[in-house]
């Protein structure tokens, strides 16, 4: 039997499956120099939205993604179009949890997440959106799938290149069912028709700060007076009562974190 011709886009070879997601089929890939990289060849119904399609072809941003590098951030590799698929190639450690997966188990019977793997998830995402803002980008879906924790224990930031695609397409008639994971981090403005802005993003993370702190749905906030000023602030339904942008966002979140910042700990891997 012959052996299929592996697929190539862009210089990158994909490799075996690894998964799916609601945003599409995971591969393990590879170039000639690299060979830890993941693709992530996106879910048909995305693809074929012509906002979302778009917004992730649109040259000056991905140009602008694929040279950018940031220890907080997921780097993307290359976004491409190939034989009417839409493919999105980054690096990060295989191995990573995301914080949906380390707040479950730590919700577990009688447990809470702990003051600590609160700071280190909430300041990793800040840190991020910090260096994104700073360098014209924004994000546009985040929630806590978005947030990967390597083996090593690194928080970064994910979905970078799919996030603003998405966030944009929402507010255009996207199916509902393609984004039900973002129900309670989205803010108002994009379900509107709004473009997705650093406003956006700091309402998605004061939200992933406020569910991260939660013992248990439902619950009051298990943090501090200061870091809940600091998220009722993000959540304001009034984007220009929020804080500006991530840098702002990220200030505010070390100073009510106080001592805890300076000395916080990676979350368990």
């Amino acid at each position: 039997m012959q052996t299929p011709r592996p697929r190539i886009v862009a210089g990158v070879t994909i490799g075996e499956p690894l998964g799916e997601t609601e945003l599409g089929s995971t591969y393990r890939a590879s170039t000639a120099s690299r060979r830890d990289l993941t693709a992530l060849v996106v879910a048909a119904p995305l693809a074929g939205h012509a906002r979302f399609r778009g917004v992730l072809l649109d040259a000056a941003r991905r140009e602008r993604l694929t040279s950018f590098s940031h220890d907080a951030v997921v780097t993307t590799v290359s976004i491409a179009e190939h034989a009417g698929d839409l493919v999105v190639v980054t690096l990060g450690a295989r191995d990573a949890r995301t914080a949906a997966d380390v707040l479950a188990e730590a919700r577990g019977p009688g447990g809470r997440p702990t003051l600590e793997v609160t700071t280190a998830l909430a300041l990793g995402l800040v840190d991020a959106l910090a260096a994104l803002h700073g360098r014209g980008l924004v994000h546009g879906a985040i929630h806590p799938r978005s947030l990967v924790i390597g083996g090593d224990g690194q928080v970064q930031l994910g979905d970078v290149a799919l996030g603003a695609a998405l966030g944009t397409a929402i507010g255009h008639g996207l199916d509902d069912d393609l984004w039900r994971t973002l129900r309670g981090y989205l803010a108002s403005e994009l379900t509107r028709g709004g473009a997705p802005t650093p406003a956006s993003d700091v309402y998605a993370a004061g939200a992933v700060v406020f569910t991260s702190s939660l013992a248990r749905r439902a619950e009051v906030l298990r943090t501090t007076p200061a870091v809940e000023r600091v998220v009722h602030r993000a959540l304001d339904g009034d984007p220009a009562r929020r804080q500006r942008d991530g840098a702002e966002q990220a200030a505010e979140l070390r100073e009510a974190f106080g001592g805890i910042a300076g000395r916080r700990r990676r979350p368990p891997r």
